[in-house]
This record gives C-alpha cells, sequence and structure tokens, in this order.
C-alpha cells in the first residue's frame, strides 16, 4: 500500500502541532539589551554582536522557554537589507532536513519576501568557523518584487542549526551570495561545529510501500511501555553521534553516510524525509523551526528472550527544542496518517525534556498505573 496523505493530515500537521506545543513553545519575548552590547547564548556560546558587517541590531527574540530558540534581528539602511541570526534546536538536528524546509518557507512567504522561482535558485556551500569542511549551504534567489535579492544559509553545531537570512533591496544576487557566505563563515566557532561535507537533499527515487500498521499494546499496560522508550531515549541522548529524536543509531555507516532524501515535492507545511531510502523509518519535519515526527524502528526490553518484550515494534515520537514526546507504537511501520493520529488523536505516552548543559533529563509518564502523572528524574548528571 502506497501512502496517501489525505486531507487530515495536512490540517493536523499544520495547525494541531502548533497547538499541542503551546506548552513548551511561548509567545516570542523580545528581551531587553542595549544598543552596543554583545548577547551570549548561555547554553551554546553562540555570541550576536550589536554590529556585523554594516549591520545594526534591533532586536532579540526568544521563540521557546529557556532560550532554546532565539533570534537577532539586523538592519544594514545603506543597503536597504535585513538580516536575522537564529540558532534553535530540532528534535532531529540534521541541517540538510532543515535547510530543505527554508528554501520552502522562502517560497511560501511571498507577502514577506516578494515571489520567489525555487527552480531558479543559486546553492553554494562553506565551511563554518571551526569547521574541517564546507558542511554549510546557502541559496540566494531573486524575488519578483520588493527585494531584489533573499538568502538563507545554515550549519550545524552539535544538536543545535545555525540559520541566517538576508534580503536586501539594493545587493545583486552575487553581491548577497558573498555577503552571506561572510557572515556564516564568520560566526563564532562553536563546540560541534559539524564537519560532515553538505549535500542538497533530493526527492526519493523509490516509494514506500507499507504493510497495515496496527498500533501496539502491551499486556504490561501503557505505562511500561512508556517507561522503557523513554529510559532509552534519555540514554541515547547522551551518547555522541545520536540525534535525540530517536534511540536508534543512525543507519548510515562510514563508507556510506546518511543522506536524507526527500518524499516528493517541497509542502508548504512539512515534509516527510528517508534516510539512505530506508523503508523503515521516516521524519515528518513539520513547517522550519525545528519541530518534527520521528518514525523509527526500536525494541521493547525487559523481559525474557523471545518474550514480548523482544519483539521489533515501531517508536513514534513528536518534540521541541524542550521536549520530546513518546506517542504509542505500532507493529509494523504506520503511514503518514496513522502517525499523525497517533501523535494528534491518541493521548501521549511520556514526555521526555531534552538535557540542557549540565542539566540532566526528565521523564514524565503520562498514563502513570493510578492514572497519576509520575516524574522520574535522570541522575546521572
Amino acid at each position: 500500500m502506497s501512502v496517501i496523505v489525505g486531507k487530515f493530515v495536512k490540517t493536523a500537521i499544520a495547525a494541531a502541532f502548533c497547538a499541542a506545543s503551546v506548552s513548551a513553545f511561548a509567545q516570542p519575548v523580545e528581551l531587553t539589551i542595549g544598543s552596543d552590547d554583545d548577547w551570549s547564548h548561555d547554553w551554546t556560546n553562540m555570541r550576536f554582536p550589536a554590529r556585523i558587517n554594516g549591520f545594526q541590531r534591533n532586536r532579540l527574540i526568544q521563540f521557546e522557554d529557556r532560550q532554546t530558540n532565539m533570534a537577532a534581528n539586523y538592519e544594514d539602511r545603506k543597503t536597504g537589507s535585513v538580516l536575522t541570526i537564529y540558532i534553535y534546536r530540532p528534535i532531529v538536528p540534521d541541517a540538510q532536513i532543515w535547510f530543505d524546509r527554508a528554501l520552502q518557507a522562502i517560497g511560501a512567504r511571498q507577502i514577506a519576501y516578494g515571489k520567489v522561482d525555487l527552480s531558479k535558485v543559486s546553492i553554494a556551500s562553506f565551511a563554518p568557523n571551526g569547521a574541517e569542511a564546507k558542511s554549510g549551504q546557502l541559496a540566494v534567489l531573486e524575488p519578483e518584487s520588493g527585494y531584489r535579492s533573499t538568502s538563507v544559509a545554515m550549519f550545524r553545531a552539535d544538536q543545535w542549526l545555525i540559520k541566517v537570512r538576508i534580503s536586501s533591496q539594493k545587493l545583486s544576487k552575487s553581491g548577497l551570495k558573498d555577503l552571506t557566505s561572510e557572515i556564516a563563515s564568520e560566526l563564532p566557532a562553536l563546540d560541534g561545529v559539524s564537519s560532515d561535507p553538505a549535500y542538497l537533499v533530493e526527492e526519493c527515487k523509490t516509494p514506500m510501500e507499507l504493510d497495515t500498521a496496527v498500533a501496539f499494546t502491551s499486556s504490561k499496560g501503557d505505562a511500561a511501555i512508556a517507561l522503557e522508550a523513554s529510559a532509552s531515549l534519555m540514554a541515547a541522548s547522551t551518547k555522541s553521534g545520536r540525534d535525540e529524536g530517536t534511540d536508534e543509531a543512525p543507519v548510515g555507516t562510514e563508507s556510506e553516510p546518511v543522506r536524507y532524501c526527500r518524499a516528493g515535492m517541497r509542502r508548504d507545511q512539512f515534509n516527510q524525509y528517508r534516510p539512505n531510502e530506508a523503508t523503515d523509518r521516516y521524519i515528518l519535519a513539520i513547517g522550519d523551526a525545528g519541530n518534527a515526527i520521528s518514525v523509527f524502528p526500536g525494541q521493547l526490553f525487559g523481559a525474557e528472550p523471545g518474550g514480548e518484550s523482544a519483539r521489533m515494534i515501531t517508536r513514534v515520537h513528536s518534540g521541541t527544542g524542550l521536549e520530546t514526546v513518546v506517542h504509542r507504537p505500532f507493529i509494523g511501520v504506520p503511514d503518514i496518517q496513522a502517525a499523525a493520529d497517533s501523535v494528534f488523536r491518541s493521548p501521549a505516552l511520556a514526555k521526555v525534556s531534552r538535557p540542557l548543559g549540565n542539566e540532566g533529563g526528565k521523564i514524565t509518564l503520562l498514563v502513570a498505573p493510578d492514572d497519576e502523572q509520575e516524574t522520574v528524574d535522570d541522575k546521572s548528571n
């Protein structure tokens, strides 16, 4: 059975995810800071200078509680240019996925940037400060109205993504390309900056052919499923090379690194991405700010070998920069509709706060045996 994207899925992923994330995402808050003062991000030491390459900072905005999603707005009146520098922490911090989503966001926001033709985009790579290879990507487009040129650049540092957006009324496409590369390359060298060569996400060559997946239930109850999945997720988040959205090792190898492909054309609301054309897992990237649903294989544990806990299941997680939410797993790989149902129409099983700095994570079971919330702290840090 081929994957079919229905009307409900479009509506649910575009609207319901936003509503479900209200507890994690506060209203944007503008921070008060002196116009001549630089500002440093506590979790990464990312610096937002008061001035950069002729631009003057005029706003510093917090989009998510605890500053896991930040942006600084700048302006250069001589060239009629506006610059925004973002740092945020997606549930799956793959720069190629979110660069692809950023391109679609530019194409969708015609009122803000002017109408653009994504088929005429110019793509280049650059080496971020501290990287050993050109692991960053940038794109430049020429809007039909409003701005003369607009650009986006992105790179990864550990679990964080750094994005640079510039639109200019006077700079040519080539001039903005040079400026974007210069600014993105000169941002502070952050810990864990990726040196994996950048690549452009392409459409998947083969469709996913899925059998009907069945929601998994356990004789031990939902609390046991939630605790096992949450504990595995928390343990994986402390290991290097793992994306916090899943608790499984990446599908790539040293000889064949992970390269995501996109299922179908770019969509405004969301896209499905698959690592190395995999048929047992995928990411639903929602919008362009790092929110996603992660569908991937896992194994229940804690029982006799060959027993119920030894069977393979498919896990479904969603999340933001602050937390990962554990949803009901499946026997078999769910299609987009089933995954969306698990996230938006069924009660969540647990929430796992993502570690920040030296802080450990915290598991909150939402299906405790006594129908009460139960919290388990990570004592490892």
